[in-house]
């Protein structure tokens, strides 16, 4: 997992001037913290992701519902989505990994989680498993 911090520019001018002006110090500040999701951009992604896996669409019976909680792969989604939105917002991380489904479509469900707005978020269950 990758690891950003916001950290704010330091000033490498020995220019007095400089060392007092703090205008621009505190507007890279607000615009760096733009960059990332807050807490509500997060649920958000994680409710999207829900949605579409408790209406998951089939070929022949219509949708499904893959997030039922006797599936021991959702608890282990619960856990990263949970981890995902409670971090600090001065310490995030991406979630990226692969979770198997194995109650239901016995097949591998791969995710990014981003932190970075520009970032768009991935959740997609592989034709193809990786298992044997």
């Amino acid at each position: 997992m990758t690891t950003v911090k916001s950290m704010g520019s330091s000033c490498s001018s020995t220019n007095p001037s400089s060392l007092t002006d703090k205008k621009p110090l505190k507007n890279a500040l607000i615009d760096d913290r733009d960059k990332y999701r807050s807490q509500i951009d997060r649920i958000n992604v994680v409710l999207d992701i829900v949605k579409q896996l408790k209406n998951y669409p089939t070929l022949n019976t219509g949708p499904i519902d893959l997030y039922k909680e006797e599936y021991v792969y959702v608890q282990r989604l619960k856990k990263i989505f949970s981890d995902y939105i409670k971090q600090p917002q001065d310490d995030l991380k991406q979630f990226k990994g692969v979770v198997f489904f194995e109650e239901t479509v016995k097949r591998d469900a791969e995710y990014i989680l981003p932190i970075l707005k520009s970032q768009e978020p991935l959740f997609v269950i592989r034709m193809k498993t990786k298992r044997a």
